[in-house]
């Protein structure tokens, strides 16, 4: 098992977001407050790329040198795990299956036994079901001791994202790491490994502001598993609505993923959870179409409420509206149709979500700031869709889930893709509660020069 001992990254704030220091500047700053909780000096001075920083660990606050401050630029200390641990994590998870597996087979012979009235077999079978409980009840791996002046835990690699290639049937799942092997284990474990990585994290946002956004940087698994799962959910789109020509897939290029932190749309979203199991005490019916999805477990000792990480297209306005509010649902599908009634619409397809975005240089609105004209953003919503209602055709009159099977209320509805006989080219998951979705990832990017997607060849469509 590796180490441990959790690594310290340092990062100061700009407008309210974090900006990680080059990793050998943190690690001098690093070297620098472990000296100054010896006895040593408070105020430093560290050189991260072009500036030179002013660091006096005893307001842990920063300036930069040769720039007029006109508020002082917080420090935060995050302890994280390496690429390392994950990677023994992961293969002592893929041992824990094996060894639950083989059990489950000897199990199940001796039932047979059992059954035909072999007695000798009793014994044995009490003997391995006893030994087989705690392999089967396994615990999620250790998560990382947040230290005193640290704000929040991430759990993170050594690895450089590698270029990601749009393969049939690729998906998050087959990232790469340069060969580091991190990748190399079954579906199962890794979805394991993704139920704890991806947690809804708990964060102190300054009292003023409504939410705070954290650059994932690029040594982080979630960078790669987010980059890789937008990349290669991207699909070829309809020239127009049901035409019968095709346009490309996007060709896309991801420039930079944050990560959001709005305490009061987290804190609704575990409410909500919470409301669901009073409703349906036990694990959600999964649907096919998830299985290209992210899945999440907000509580690891729940029943599994489909939650998922999905894609969420909208305007510049209305993404830095749901970054300070949440969802509203009450609002969704009025501006770009509403097949399903008025919800909130997320999909698995980022190629989707991507045709309800806009170029920055196309927001009428936008403030006087140095951002690309070409860049694009996309949310990334933590949503519970619960029991899901397939619908394999339109009707604009919902407002709510169906009722299911069971008599009980459904929590989300499906628009079924026409590959399985629906009305619509790629799913659709619609939720009719603010509450059942909250903000977790920002992804900004670029549509590569030459790309001939829908969204580039009719912009107005």
């Amino acid at each position: 098992m590796a180490s441990e001992s959790p690594q310290a990254q340092w990062q100061y704030s700009i407008d309210c977001d974090w900006q990680p220091f080059a990793v050998l500047s943190s690690q001098d700053i690093e070297d620098a407050y472990v000296s100054w909780c010896g006895g040593g000096t408070s105020l430093v001075h560290v050189r991260s790329g072009e500036l030179e920083f002013k660091i006096d660990f005893s307001e842990m606050q920063c300036s930069i040198v040769g720039v007029q401050d006109t508020c002082p630029r917080h420090l935060r200390r995050e302890e994280h795990f390496t690429l390392e641990h994950v990677t023994a994590w992961r293969k002592e998870l893929e041992c824990i299956h094996a060894e639950r597996d083989a059990l489950l087979t000897e199990l199940a012979s001796m039932r047979v036994a059992l059954a035909s009235g072999d007695m000798s077999a009793r014994t044995s079978a009490s003997a391995a079901a006893a030994s087989a409980w705690p392999v089967l009840q396994p615990k999620a791996p250790p998560r990382p001791v947040t230290g005193a002046s640290s704000c929040h835990s991430h759990v993170m690699g050594g690895m450089t994202p590698s270029a990601c290639t749009q393969v049939s049937g690729a998906s998050w799942r087959s990232a790469t790491s340069n060969g580091s092997g991190l990748f190399a284990v079954s579906p199962g474990s890794l979805e394991s490994i993704a139920e704890w990585v991806f947690s809804l994290n708990a964060h102190g946002v300054q009292p003023t502001n409504a939410y705070e956004r954290v650059l994932v940087p690029s040594g982080d698994p979630r960078r790669q598993w987010l980059e890789d799962y937008l990349v290669n959910s991207l699909q070829p789109h309809r020239t127009a609505y049901n035409s019968e020509e095709w346009c490309p897939r996007a060709e896309v290029q991801v420039m930079k993923i944050w990560e959001v932190i709005n305490e009061a749309s987290n804190q609704a979203y575990r409410r909500e959870l919470v409301q669901m199991l009073l409703t349906r005490p036990r694990d959600r019916t999964p649907v096919p179409e998830l299985d290209a999805a992210i899945h999440v477990r907000t509580d690891l000792s729940a029943p599994r409420l489909n939650e998922s990480l999905l894609f969420h297209g909208c305007k510049w306005e209305t993404v830095f509206a749901i970054l300070r509010e949440g969802f509203d649902s009450r609002l969704g599908g009025i501006n770009a149709g509403a097949a399903f009634g008025i919800g909130t619409y997320f999909s698995t397809v980022a190629s989707k979500a991507d045709q309800y975005t806009q170029r920055w240089v196309e927001w009428d609105r936008r403030p006087p700031c140095q951002v690309p004209a070409e860049l694009r953003c996309m949310l990334v919503g933590r949503v519970a869709l619960g029991e899901v209602h397939e619908r394999p055709f339109a009707d604009q009159s919902l407002r709510r889930p169906p009722l299911g099977p069971d008599g009980v209320r459904c929590e989300s509805v499906l628009g079924v893709p026409r590959a399985r006989g629906g009305c619509v080219d790629y799913d659709e998951f619609i939720i009719y509660k603010c509450s059942q979705a909250t903000p977790q990832f920002v992804i900004e990017y670029e549509h590569k020069p030459g790309c001939r997607c829908r969204a580039c060849v009719s912009p107005s469509l």
